[in-house]
């Protein structure tokens, strides 16, 4: 395991959020860190998302995670 550098979370999906792009920074070794958030569903039906996780490895190189996520929105 390795330090993860410059670290962020971008949220995209038909939803609003207080922050869609969040930069949580450095991660070192055996440490975590997490990033909590409100999604508003912005119809009924399935809200659908990604979320698309970008760091910089130890040789410096940019890596993407990107997951894909949904749920069902029903009336309230």
């Amino acid at each position: 395991k390795s330090t993860v550098y410059n670290l962020s979370v971008l949220l995209e999906g038909n939803f609003t959020a207080p922050e869609t792009n969040i930069y949580i920074g450095n991660v070192e070794s055996g440490a975590s860190d997490s990033y909590d958030t409100t999604l508003t569903p912005t119809e009924e039906g399935t809200l659908r998302g990604t979320a698309t996780i970008t760091y910089e490895d130890p040789n410096g190189d940019t890596q993407k995670i990107v997951k894909d996520f949904s749920c069902e929105v029903q009336p309230a």
